[in-house]
């Protein structure tokens, strides 16, 4: 008898626990997402493209975030890519007050405006001209919140 009891107690607690975490993902983190309001009200890229040390090529941008909304973002990803006539550039990411991945390692405050900067790096290979962008090139940051993007904004050249 006392060992129904308890294995009765423990499925019930082990249903309530993946009944409450599929609540979760299905209808109160997605209205999270969606009830997030972090904006990018600015993004500029440096005029050329600089080669500090070596190989390697890199270009300094400035990003402007406001989270708009009344609740503190902590889950934040933050993407800078290149185009190059429609293609992608693989680059690396180094941004400031972010982890390597992209996350913000700060949680973003209700309605807190942030300046970002970071660099944007490549080998000599794949952007070729010092002084200036290639031919074609655009540029897009992208704020997110896992593979949702929540807002976006674009850098074309020449300006």
């Amino acid at each position: 008898m006392k060992r129904t009891t308890i294995a009765i107690v423990l499925i019930s607690i082990i249903a309530l626990s993946i009944f409450t975490w599929i609540i979760y993902n299905q209808y109160i983190k997605p209205n999270q997402i969606n009830s997030t309001n972090v904006k990018i009200t600015a993004f500029s890229m440096d005029k050329a493209w600089e080669n500090p040390v070596g190989l390697i090529l890199e270009c300094r941008f400035n990003i402007t975030l406001h989270n708009m909304g009344v609740n503190d973002v902590d889950e934040l990803k933050l993407l800078v890519q290149m185009f190059v006539n429609d293609s992608k550039i693989e680059l690396i990411n180094s941004i400031h007050g972010f982890s390597e991945n992209g996350s913000i390692t700060k949680p973003l405050l209700a309605n807190e405006v942030r300046e970002i900067r970071g660099e944007l790096l490549s080998s000599v290979k794949f952007i070729g001209n010092i002084g200036g962008h290639p031919i074609g090139a655009a540029y897009v940051a992208k704020v997110m919140i896992g593979d949702n993007v929540l807002d976006e904004r674009w850098a074309t050249f020449p300006v």
